[in-house]
């Protein structure tokens, strides 16, 4: 197999994520942004000064979903013009990740911990702009989802693609 499904996946989510201000990628995993004041300071003059926070997030969300297909891709779980929403990633797909022993039992936990609460913020996100709805996610880029987001990374690794 090319990777070059799985790779074009990694990139539009390190792009998207990174454009975000909420992580980055440091050549082996995420990293993520420690410092609220400065994640928001950069929202405002980055994207917008009302709706800064809420673009960022949104990008967040979709390079996530990217990145969750990179890794389902690259290890052969689904192709990628089948195009399964979230929902089906947090819950059928990695779960084909667990039991074909790409990743395992308790890292499976935190994708489907991660990409559930992902879930909720995206679909809140898609549906309405709430005011300060997102600072409370803020804590969970570094406990929640860079974990999970790392766990990936290594499924794309173990799935022979050469990140």
């Amino acid at each position: 197999m090319t990777h070059e499904k799985c790779q074009k996946l990694f990139e539009a989510a390190q792009a998207l994520i990174e454009i975000s201000g909420l992580a980055h990628y440091c050549g082996s995993r995420f990293v993520s942004c420690d410092d609220m004041d400065n994640f928001e300071n950069y929202c405002q003059e980055k994207f917008h000064s009302t709706f800064g926070r809420y673009m960022a997030w949104v990008l967040f969300s979709v390079g996530a979903e990217n990145l969750a297909k990179a890794a389902c891709v690259c290890n052969k779980i689904v192709d990628v013009e089948d195009r399964p929403d979230l929902a089906d990633y947090v819950y059928e797909h990695f779960e084909r990740l667990r039991n074909e022993q790409i990743v395992s039992r308790g890292d499976h936990d935190k994708l489907v911990e991660g990409y559930g609460c992902l879930k909720d913020i995206r679909n809140r996100d898609a549906h309405s702009y709430r005011e300060n709805e997102r600072m409370a996610n803020f804590p969970q880029v570094k406990t929640t989802f860079k974990p999970a987001f790392n766990i990936l990374v290594e499924a794309i690794r173990c799935g022979g693609h050469p990140l």
